[in-house]
């Protein structure tokens, strides 16, 4: 009898152990470019409760006064998401790293979510040529839309991106499915100055003709993750082979070369035919 009450013990105790919440964040690091002297900009981290088990924030602990914090209360469910918005005064020109640490129930230590950027006292107004803004870079769109392409054939699309940072960026497309290739001129892009993304389709390793949609992700710093805010819709439209009918003695012919219009009680009646010998 004790032996089963002993293991029914372990087994709870490993239940237990098993179940845990885990904290994932969106991204560790976010970039927000330039930003305006004392102007408060926000930053927000969203995050996801990837455990087993209910999460939920016991503090947010910011690197200096001069962040102010939220952050979503009470329990996380399973797989429910959260948010930790953080606004920075902006009170001091120049470059700047800041960071938070996150203390949860998942974990003894806390998890670090760090922003950087740089603080000016003018903005260049990348808007109107870039208003796709994804912090320290900017895109000219965020669909790219490739020319409908045969079978066997490539096609070419560009995507534009400029740098606002004052330091180089080296632009990173993740994701990309085998069909697709990334050209990147240049390399790295340095401040303030714009680069081009050149995408290249080889429609011969497409497998299904019509609409073929796919979504990559711009890296915007090293080590980056993939979600909707550096998501880019890549669309094209796959047409059949065409077949050469050269050889095969494909002919259009009319049933006549004349066309006579002849006018009956006030109606007027014409009758073409029109053949076609060869392959379709």
């Amino acid at each position: 009898m004790n032996r089963y009450f002993l293991f029914f013990c372990l087994l709870l105790s490993g239940m237990a152990l098993f179940a845990q919440p885990r904290f994932v964040a969106d991204a560790e690091i976010k970039k927000t470019g330039e930003i305006l002297f004392q102007r408060p900009h926000t930053v927000v981290f969203g995050f996801t409760n990837k455990g087993n088990k209910a999460l939920h924030i016991k503090k947010v602990q910011s690197s200096c006064g001069c962040t102010q914090v939220s952050y979503t209360h009470g329990n996380i469910a399973p797989g429910e998401r959260g948010e930790i918005t953080l606004v920075y005064d902006a009170g001091i020109l120049g470059t700047f790293s800041k960071y938070v640490e996150v203390y949860t129930n998942a974990d003894k230590e806390p998890e670090f979510l760090t922003f950087q950027g740089r603080v000016v006292s003018e903005l260049a107004d990348y808007t109107s040529g870039f208003p796709i803004d994804l912090g320290n870079v900017r895109l000219n769109t965020n669909y790219v839309e490739l020319d409908s392409i045969r079978k066997g054939n490539l096609a070419v699309a560009e995507l534009r991106v400029v740098n606002t940072e004052r330091t180089a960026y080296r632009p990173e497309l993740m994701h990309l499915p085998p069909y697709l290739h990334a050209e990147y001129l240049p390399e790295n892009i340095p401040g303030g100055k714009t680069g081009i993304i050149r995408l290249i389709l080889d429609s011969g390793r497409l497998t299904s003709f019509g609409l073929n949609q796919t979504s990559v992700y711009l890296a915007r710093y090293l080590g980056d993750k993939v979600g909707e805010s550096n998501e880019i819709v890549l669309s094209s439209v796959l047409l059949p082979e065409v077949t050469s009918a050269s050889g095969t003695g494909g002919k259009i012919a009319l049933s006549t070369g004349e066309v006579t219009c002849e006018e009956n009680a006030g109606k007027r009646k014409t009758v073409v035919m029109v053949s076609y010998n060869g392959t379709a």
